[in-house]
């Protein structure tokens, strides 16, 4: 997980996926290393992959993962979707913030 990672800090996305796959056979259940992989399709452009990744984990209330939910959505041209997801996201971080 840790190459994975060091992969994405430095820009290498396809890198990145090959990395955190190879690990998520063994640590299928970690949440973590499954955010870190929908980030990292993110980042090699592979938005369905990204997004199928996202809907596996089944985390509907992670505003970390609807953001890059969001940014796939744009990436696959889907900027209307993308737009209400992320104002989904904004309204989320004002009411738990007060106002």
């Amino acid at each position: 997980m840790l190459l994975g990672y060091l992969y994405l800090r430095h820009g290498q996305g396809a890198r990145a996926v090959t990395a955190l796959e190879a690990a998520r056979i063994f640590r299928r259940d970690d949440r973590q290393l499954g955010r870190t992989l929908a980030y990292a399709y993110l980042s090699a452009g592979r938005f369905d992959d990204c997004l199928k990744s996202i809907d596996r984990l089944g985390l509907k209330d992670d505003r970390h993962l609807a953001l890059i939910r969001s940014r796939a959505l744009w990436g696959m041209g889907r900027e209307d979707e993308a737009r209400r997801m992320m104002a989904a996201v904004k309204g989320d971080l004002r009411s738990s913030d007060g106002g």
